[in-house]
């Protein structure tokens, strides 16, 4: 087997077990429940930057209609960005 193949074999494992292990803990992956939700607004962004995620998550689902999970991927999302 080449290096190449060792490494996408390793990767496909890899990827098994990160998919168990949020399975058997409930773990949300932030990233994609935030993946397709709209920008935050200046003001969420700033109450974020200030530390008051809670206050930004509120703001967020009542600027946007989103569930409570699509507002915690959203504001997860703005230190990927």
């Amino acid at each position: 087997m080449s290096e190449l193949e060792e490494l996408k074999a390793r990767v496909t494992e890899l990827e098994r077990r990160v998919d168990l292990l949020f399975t058997k803990t409930g773990a949300i992956d932030m990233a994609e429940l935030g993946r397709d939700t709209d920008a935050p607004s200046p003001e969420v962004v700033a109450l974020v930057e200030a530390g008051k995620i809670k206050q930004a998550v509120m703001l967020y689902r009542e600027q946007t209609g989103a569930d409570l999970a699509q507002a915690m991927g959203a504001i997860g999302r703005l230190g990927q960005d």
